[in-house]
């Protein structure tokens, strides 16, 4: 069982998605070879999509009662639609609408749950978490 993490454990996890979905800006910004907006920017907006939907989707596998494996699989169609959001606003006339966006969107889904992993360690390691076994 884990214990640890809390408000500053939600920060460090947070901060590796947003430092993780930057470095996605700054990657599809040279694919796509436009510098429209910062990396940055468009990490926050991802992270700010990610947030919306998370918190919709925790919700809602808390009030059904979602085994984990049921919640992480469920994710994935989920983060194919926040990619796509994110590749129209910036980079693509249309929402998913080329095989070149699907991929994108594809490798982005991949991208969120290295991110994820990362993040969990982050949110346990940073406030000096532990686990009980």
């Amino acid at each position: 069982m884990a214990g640890g993490g809390g408000p500053t454990g939600f920060a460090a996890f947070l901060a590796v998605k947003y430092a993780g979905y930057s470095l996605a800006g700054r990657v599809l910004n040279y694919a796509y070879n436009v510098s429209l907006d910062s990396p940055w920017k468009v990490g926050a907006i991802r992270t700010g999509i990610g947030l919306g939907a998370g918190a919709l989707v925790g919700a809602a596998a808390l009030y059904i009662h979602m085994p984990e494996w049921t919640f992480f699989g469920g994710l994935i169609p989920i983060r194919v639609l926040e990619w796509g959001l994110l590749l129209r606003l910036y980079y693509e006339s249309r929402f998913l609408g080329n095989s070149r966006a699907w991929r994108w969107s594809a490798a982005g889904v991949g991208w969120s749950f290295v991110l994820d992993a990362i993040g969990i360690v982050a949110a346990f390691v940073v406030p000096g978490g532990f686990w009980v076994c």
